[in-house]
């Protein structure tokens, strides 16, 4: 379960790791249901997202045993 959005800027990287990253995560790795950690970092890095709040994205993608 995701933490609770206390900032702003929370509010709007999450917003991108639900639109955009999943997009991005299939043109580089393919359809998967949950991507390691260096998988969603690359992804965000290539999709020109902040990396900020990157374990939020961890958070929705990767498995729980890796985080």
């Amino acid at each position: 379960m995701l933490k609770m959005i206390t900032h702003p800027g929370q509010y709007f990287a999450v917003r991108s790791y639900k639109t955009k990253l999943p997009q991005q995560l299939r043109a580089l790795y393919g359809k998967e249901t949950l991507y390691t950690p260096t998988q969603i970092t690359m992804a965000i890095r290539k999709a020109g997202l902040s990396t900020k709040y990157r374990k939020l994205a961890y958070q929705m993608y990767v498995p729980n045993k890796q985080i």
